[in-house]
């Protein structure tokens, strides 16, 4: 009898809702597998609050081995209870359940990211002059291990919705507390403008600046209000010059062609924290009113710092003729303005771009002629290339470091050449080292026909130059151009390479070296249209009387041969 139920499921057993009594064990086993797999990757949802999680078994690395689950329900045995349970009707034995750890993990980690909540604390903000609460939310702390169980036992009984295990967190800061702020705090600040007296006047201060430059911190336990008073005490000194100048920087200016210091001025200035006093006197006052106390600014460069300078002698000079045209001298004029009195200090780099300015009508620069892609047409601010010429050579002569510059293409004869330059905003620049420990200030003037540039300090360098021969001479040629915005021009001076040289020296002691070698382009003539088509050559005419003639020579010469 025992030989004969050893390989059959007890009657009555039931597994994941599959009546599998008196089945042969083979079967069962396939039975139940094939469940376990359906089953493995049915849908399952984990709940937290309002949240929720989609996960599977499988995912979860839950299995189930059908062949261990039947194990002790089959297989022969001769002990009377093993043998009575294969007629008895039998609740299930209990299911063999294999994890896998790593997917457990992982996918744990998942649910918990999707369920979890951070908590939030209440906040405050500002939109114009509207006060804004943002309420507190409470959080949620998914417990791993635990859910995992739930999510187990469930699983097994065929439950496919499971309340995650989790706990609440509360915020530190509640919406009644920041409610509680915003009446005491915030509502103060946008009740309406502030006046803020001075000795000399009132300055207006209105909400928005206010809440423009205001946040609010809920990452302790309590609200805290930053404000940019800064911002604020530079937004009020922009606002009302009047009351509150900016400190004026000593500077220099030329007297009969002699500079002189031109004294700085004292300013006054808002310090951010007795501003931020007053502002919070006001708000808590019935009129909104509070003194403000200024304090004196002075300039960074004033007075005794110009002074001590060393601007006292011209220690390098230049001067280049230039031909007079409407356009280009009013750029040559405006460009002499503009450097005049700029001073280098030691150190200090010039750059001749920034000392021009924007170079527009609106700054008083003009159209005159340029020179781009080889050809000579008109632009805003033509001609100053000749104030970046002078300026080179002033500096240069000086023994100031020549950090940048770029020589023209084309070579012009009113320039030295290989020492000059070009501008073009954007592009070339001139820019001017001093290497001395003296301020230097240029001074220029462009009348007459001729522009000069002087730089003004204390000498300190020995400055000997050289320029070589023009070697490598290029004749200008012809060009013909079909550019729709061709402009023609004559052949101009040829092209060739020259090398510049300076050395400077102080008290015997070598500065840094000068070696420059530029080839020049020709300056060829452009026209603009097609290159002409060769001329076909003539073919040559036979003189038919000439060659009548010239055989009767022949024959002659042929009978007197034969004669002798």
């Amino acid at each position: 009898m025992a030989w004969a139920v050893s390989d059959k499921i007890p009657a009555g057993i039931s597994v994941f809702g599959l009546s599998l009594g008196n089945e042969k064990a083979d079967d069962a086993i396939a039975q139940l597998e094939a469940k376990a797999q359906e089953r493995e990757q049915q849908e399952i949802t984990v709940t937290a609050g309002e949240k929720e999680a989609k996960t599977t078994a499988q995912k979860l690395g839950i299995s189930i081995d059908a062949r261990e689950t039947l194990a002790e329900l089959t297989g022969f045995s001769l002990n009377p209870r093993r043998i009575w349970q294969h007629f008895a009707n039998h609740p299930v034995a209990e299911l063999a359940v294999k994890t896998d750890q790593e997917k457990q993990n992982a996918e744990l980690k998942n649910i918990a990211n999707a369920l979890n909540t951070d908590v939030e604390n209440a906040n405050l903000s500002f939109a114009q002059t509207e006060v804004n609460v943002s309420p507190a939310v409470s959080g949620i702390q998914v417990d791993e291990a635990k859910t995992f169980q739930k999510i187990l036992v469930a699983w097994q009984q065929d439950e496919l919705t499971v309340a995650a295990d989790y706990s609440e967190v509360g915020p530190k800061i509640t919406t009644e507390q920041a409610e509680d702020e915003k009446n005491k705090l915030a509502q103060p600040i946008v009740a309406g403008n502030v006046q803020l007296k001075l000795p000399e006047g009132t300055l207006e201060v209105e909400p928005t600046l206010i809440t423009a430059n205001t946040t609010f911190d809920n990452s302790g336990d309590k609200l805290v209000m930053n404000t940019n008073w800064e911002e604020i005490a530079k937004t009020l000194r922009q606002s009302h010059q009047n009351l509150l100048p900016e400190p004026v920087s000593a500077s220099f200016a030329f007297d009969g062609g002699v500079p002189k210091v031109v004294p700085g001025k004292v300013g006054k200035t808002i310090i951010p924290q007795e501003l931020q006093k007053s502002m919070e006197t006001a708000w808590l006052s019935a009129n909104r009113q509070a003194d403000l106390t200024v304090t004196e600014q002075t300039p960074e460069f004033d007075d005794q710092a110009a002074s001590g300078m060393g601007v006292k002698e011209v220690v390098g000079e230049f001067t280049t003729p230039y031909y007079s045209e409407p356009g280009r001298d009013q750029n040559l004029r405006r460009g002499m303005t503009q450097i005049t009195g700029k001073l280098i200090k030691p150190g200090e780099t010039f750059s001749l771009e920034k000392a021009l300015g924007d170079i527009s009508e609106a700054n008083g620069y003009a159209n005159a002629g340029v020179i781009s892609d080889g050809m000579h047409i008109d632009a805003m601010g033509g001609g100053l290339s000749q104030v970046c010429v002078t300026t080179l050579n002033a500096a240069f002569f000086a023994g100031l470091d020549i950090v940048e510059h770029k020589p023209h293409s084309k070579y012009f004869r009113r320039y030295p050449a290989g020492r000059e330059c070009t501008l073009w905003t954007g592009t070339h620049d001139l820019k001017v080292k001093n290497n001395t420990p003296h301020g230097v200030v240029l001074w220029g003037q462009a009348e007459g026909g001729k522009m000069t540039v002087k730089a003004w300090s204390t000498k300190y360098w020995e400055v000997k130059e050289s320029t070589s021969d023009h070697r490598n001479i290029v004749k200008p040629k012809t060009e013909y151009r079909l550019d729709r915005n061709c402009e023609p021009s004559g052949a101009g001076n040829a092209g060739f390479t020259v090398r510049v040289t300076r050395e400077i020296t102080h008290d015997g002691k070598p500065g840094e070296p000068i070696d420059w070698t530029w080839t020049y382009q020709p300056d060829n003539r452009i026209v603009c249209g097609p290159r002409p088509k060769p001329k076909p050559k003539k073919k040559q005419t036979v003189n038919k009387e000439k060659s009548a003639q010239s055989k009767n020579k022949d024959a002659k010469a042929k009978s007197d041969k034969s004669k002798k």
